[in-house]
């Protein structure tokens, strides 16, 4: 699992970076909020300023780097360590499990209650981020919790 959530994350890191304007327009769209079916009631949510959201997207990629570094640091570890005793196994995980508790934060805080709740996506025509966010934080959970356990 750890190895699957690493590349994953990794992919998406280098997809914000490499197709940086591209994804950095499905930001804007979202934050600045003009396509919403409730029209003006809630646009004093929006963000206008180019460089706050060029700042909310830089974070978003920050965030999605340490993710895959964390989860690229323990995939390795967990590889150096598969055949050594349960307890220097269990201590390998580390760095895994911080990845993907990052990840959980990051589909449920950021796409989730973030892009969904507070900016609207749900109302827009432009993408729902909200459907996606959430099943990548259920994905990120439950691999979370499976390598959470101690193995014996």
């Amino acid at each position: 699992f750890s190895t699957l959530l690493s590349l994953y994350s990794l992919m998406i890191f280098l997809n914000n970076v490499t197709d940086y304007q591209t994804n950095f327009l499905f930001v804007k769209a979202i934050v600045v909020m003009d396509e919403l079916i409730s029209g003006d009631t809630n646009k004093w949510r929006s963000v206008h300023q180019p460089s706050l959201q060029h700042l909310l997207f830089i974070l978003i990629i920050c965030w999605e780097g340490v993710m895959a570094s964390c989860l690229g640091i323990g995939t390795r570890d967990m590889y150096k360590n598969r055949k050594s005793d349960a307890a220097t196994f269990n201590q390998s995980k580390k760095w895994t499990l911080i990845g993907m508790a990052t990840g959980v934060c990051l589909w449920f805080g950021v796409f989730t209650i973030a892009a969904g709740e507070w900016f609207l996506i749900w109302q827009s025509k432009f993408g729902n981020t909200q459907v996606t966010g959430f099943l990548l934080c259920t994905v990120f959970l439950l691999f979370l919790l499976f390598v959470s356990r101690d193995d014996e």
